[in-house]
C-alpha cells in the first residue's frame, strides 16, 4: 500500500467520524419530520383557508386594463362581487368575467363546472354571500345587501 494512503487511513480519526455521522444523520431525520409536518399543515391550511378577499390583492393595472387575479378562485369571484355590490352573476357572467380578464386561460374549456364548486364553497363559507335564484339550477349569486362582520 502506499506510504500516503497508508498514513491517511492510520491518522484518519475512524469513531470520531461515524459519531459525528450517526449524529448528522439523526439530524438529518428530525429535520425531514419536521420539513413533512410542516408541508402537510401548509397543505391543509390551503384546503381549508377561510373564503374572503385575499390581503395580497394587488392594485396595480395588467395589460388587460384589469387588476392581476387573485391568489385563489374563491377570491376572484368574491373581488367580482364586491366590485359590483348590486349585480347578480350567473356562473355564465362570472365564466365570461373571467375569461374577459384573463383570469381563465383560452384553453380552459369548462369554466362553468369549476366556479360552479367555487361557488358552492364561497355561500357555504361566506356569510356575505347568496345564492339569489329562486330555482337553484339557474345559481345567480351576489353580495346580501347588507354586510355582516
Amino acid at each position: 500500500m502506499d506510504k500516503t494512503l497508508q498514513s491517511w487511513i492510520e491518522g484518519f480519526p475512524y469513531a470520531k467520524a461515524k459519531a459525528e455521522l450517526a449524529a448528522l444523520e439523526a439530524q438529518k431525520r428530525e429535520i425531514d419530520l419536521k420539513v413533512d409536518d410542516l408541508a402537510e399543515m401548509i397543505a391543509f391550511y390551503e384546503r381549508h383557508q377561510p373564503v374572503g378577499v385575499a390581503d395580497d390583492l394587488i392594485l396595480r393595472v395588467e395589460a388587460n386594463g384589469h387588476a392581476p387575479r387573485p391568489r385563489t378562485h374563491a377570491a376572484s369571484v368574491l373581488s367580482l362581487l364586491e366590485e359590483k355590490p348590486g349585480r347578480s352573476f350567473t356562473l355564465r357572467a362570472l365564466n365570461e368575467e373571467f375569461a374577459r380578464r384573463g383570469w381563465f386561460r383560452p384553453e380552459v374549456k369548462n369554466g362553468i363546472e369549476i366556479l360552479r364548486g367555487v361557488m358552492r364553497k364561497v355561500v357555504k363559507e361566506n356569510p356575505n354571500v347568496r345564492q339569489v335564484a329562486d330555482n337553484p339550477i339557474s345559481y345567480v349569486y351576489r353580495l346580501r345587501n347588507e354586510v355582516t362582520p
